[in-house]
């Protein structure tokens, strides 16, 4: 998917993550913007959404108050000149997909067609959809008298599979181009019919992952939380997101800017999210809940409504007094190298800085807090990370603040202590666009005092040898995803060896293994050459 900047659902980045807060459904703020035509300000909610860790903005203006064509003109005008991020268009009006897609550059999302009037929307949308190049979101919804609204693992599969045979087979729609949703029902209304819901919601994302080779799939995570307090429902949405990623979730729509980090969530509260989204049996209470199987769907009527209740009420009673704000607190009660690790962990930057002066007044060395506390949270983020308990974006947004701590710290170094260890140059190889590896490399490195020179992405041998006789490193690095980067890595290292570069050449991506860089890749450099398994 792309908008200015390219961003590709792959497994080394899931979940990309969807920005909610543009919809004037979801987002009462959003909502009271575009009712005032306050465009800036609306289009202001988009960058803020990006900034805080959104690969995707979701734009809704669809309302029953306004019409949504007069409003796309003015609103599309300034969110395409202030993200770079692709757009998904989230409206059941042909007409004002169409005109969205006008304004957006690159690869867009339709969000979203259903076969809820049989195959109506498909044929509106779909030609739409192949004259512009977008994707197309698809809801497990369709004309079944009794569960139209897929709920069941085993139907929402079915109606997956029946999209996808009328997409790929009659509307044309290549597979790579659908995204499956399999809807969110709401665990904690106390409502009968959603009992177990966010089980079958996850395991359908694992069932059409096995069953639809190359489709996505997308959730819409606050859905699951409604009707809990603001505190509990960023828990309980970040668990979900947790669960529903190690089951193979490709798109999250979320709100960036309050999305809590599953590492971070105490194991109580953890406890407490898991217990209302499985229906757990409790460990404490009557003999006939404790007794209940594990498994929601082997559980009576009344043990599944009592379980339920039992874990609203527990979910609700500890999170009563609690906000949303209330982590940042907990926090400055720690101690103080335990606090400015926890700002590492959690990618927070939210009196850092007022920290470290702390902590340099104690009359520590810039490089003390450096390789001590900084460093120690970054090794913990490593950990989280190996353990699935981190995705991608967040390790991200640890590294920046890991960034911005190590150049607030370096105004207070001696110049012996601020000179650069060495000199690195990175590039990720020809035909290969991605990137994230490279980069959070080229962070750790440049943190350690290392200067660094990225090349960026699809460099080709020829600028890769331009960029050593310019820059003169001490080691190269090169990155790629696909397996054909891989052979890339190959014929380039045969190139920087014809070119007489000898500086040590380290290598890594997903495609790589120790034994084809001692296989291949060395002998074609003949020089030393390390895998890096990992950042």
């Amino acid at each position: 998917f792309s908008g200015i900047e390219l961003v590709e659902a792959e497994e080394s980045n899931r979940p990309l993550l969807v920005g909610e807060r543009t919809n004037v459904i979801g987002s009462r703020l959003f909502k009271q913007m575009i009712a005032a035509e306050k465009w800036e300000e609306a289009s202001e909610i988009a960058r803020r959404q990006v900034r805080n860790g959104a690969h995707i903005v979701d734009v809704c203006l669809q309302s029953s108050e306004r019409e949504e064509i007069r409003d796309i003109p003015p609103f599309y005008d300034r969110l395409i000149r202030k993200i770079k991020a692709p757009i998904m268009i989230d409206s059941t009006d042909p007409a004002a997909v169409e005109l969205a897609l006008t304004y957006c550059q690159g690869k867009s999302i339709i969000n979203s067609i259903n076969l809820e009037d049989g195959e109506e929307k498909f044929r509106r949308i779909c030609p739409l959809a192949r004259s512009y190049g977008a994707a197309l979101v698809v809801g497990t919804i369709d004309e079944d008298p009794v569960q139209a609204q897929a709920f069941t693992r085993e139907r929402k599969l079915a109606v997956a599979e029946r999209s996808y045979r009328l997409l790929t087979e009659k509307y044309g729609i290549p597979p790579e181009d659908i995204i499956i949703d399999p809807l969110v029902f709401p665990c904690a209304t106390g409502d009968e019919n959603y009992i177990g819901g966010a089980v079958e919601t996850i395991e359908a994302v694992r069932l059409i992952k096995e069953r639809l080779p190359g489709v996505k799939t997308l959730l819409g995570i606050s859905n699951v939380s409604f009707g809990l307090p603001a505190a509990a429902r960023e828990v309980v949405n970040s668990v979900f997101l947790y669960y529903a990623t190690k089951a193979g979730l490709d798109l999250a729509i979320v709100n960036a800017e309050k999305l809590e980090r599953f590492a971070s969530i105490p194991e109580q509260e953890r406890r407490l999210a898991e217990h209302v989204l499985f229906n757990t049996p409790p460990a404490a209470g009557p003999e006939e809940l404790r007794s209940a199987p594990e498994d929601w769907r082997a559980q009576t009527r009344e043990q599944k409504i009592a379980i339920n209740q039992f874990h609203i009420a527990a979910i609700t009673e500890y999170f009563r007094h609690k906000t949303a704000e209330a982590r940042p607190q907990e926090r400055r009660q720690l101690p103080l190298d335990e606090r400015l690790a926890r700002y590492i962990i959690e990618g927070s930057k939210d009196g850092l800085i007022e920290d470290l002066d702390r902590k340099l007044a104690e009359g520590a060395s810039p490089l003390d807090v450096i390789n001590g506390p900084l460093m120690a949270g970054m090794a913990e983020v490593g950990r989280l990370f190996n353990n699935n308990e981190l995705i991608v974006a967040e390790v991200l947004q640890s590294a920046e603040a890991m960034k911005a701590a190590v150049s607030y710290l370096e105004k207070f170094m001696q110049k012996a202590e601020t000179a650069a260890r060495g000199k690195v140059l990175l590039a990720t190889v020809k035909g290969d666009v991605h990137d994230i590896g490279k980069n959070l490399v080229e962070i750790i490195f440049s943190n350690n005092g290392y200067e660094v020179i990225n090349l960026g992405i699809k460099v080709p041998p020829e600028v890769i040898i331009e960029g050593y006789h310019r820059h003169k490193p001490d080691a190269i690095g090169l990155s790629g995803l696909l397996v054909k980067s891989a052979q890339q890595m190959v014929v380039t290292a045969e190139d920087l060896r014809e070119a007489g570069v000898r500086v040590p050449l380290f290598v890594g991506g997903a495609a790589l293994s120790d034994r084809f860089t001692r296989l291949k890749i060395a002998p074609a450099y003949q020089e030393a050459v390390i895998y890096a398994k990992d950042a």
